[in-house]
């Protein structure tokens, strides 16, 4: 006869203290949600229950994602700026191909140079070709169209 009664019945009627009852009954209703559902739906139904493991490891696979992204969008900014740059600085020095020469310029950029190489490179250009320009301006207009790559993408 006991065989034949449903788990939860069998478990609810032992004399129990009144405690352990409530947890019994949520870990039974949990388990009954629980078959016959996709894993997804699974997890999703775990997780709700508040597992502090679960919490961690979805916060943890978040500030992943976050720092993942942000790394995704500095390094379209400064591929965009190095673009703007190339442009800005052909027009400077006049040349006839102005995607060549910006082509240049982001390939010295996207290959891990710092910006003082980079400036360096755009003054050696300047000063081949007697195009007068401050060092300072220089790498404010650096900075002016990193700014404006950053807000472009923002957009």
């Amino acid at each position: 006869m006991q065989g034949s009664q449903p788990l939860r019945s069998r478990l609810l009627d032992k004399a129990q203290p009144r405690i352990i009852q409530p947890k019994i009954t949520r870990f039974l209703e949990a388990s009954t949600l629980l078959k016959g559902r996709p894993s997804e739906e699974r997890t999703v139904i775990t997780r709700r229950q508040g597992s502090m493991i679960y919490n961690l490891r979805d916060r943890g696979r978040a500030l992943e994602d976050k720092f993942a992204y942000e790394q995704t969008l500095n390094f379209r900014a400064e591929a965009r700026r190095a673009r703007l740059l190339g442009l800005w600085a052909a027009s400077l020095l006049g040349t006839n191909d102005r995607e060549l020469y910006t082509r240049e310029v982001v390939t010295l950029a996207l290959s891990g140079t710092s910006d003082a190489d980079i400036a360096a490179k755009l003054r050696h250009d300047f000063d081949a070709a007697g195009v007068t320009l401050p060092e300072d301006e220089l790498l404010h207009h650096m900075q002016d169209l990193l700014f404006e790559a950053q807000r472009d993408l923002a957009a």
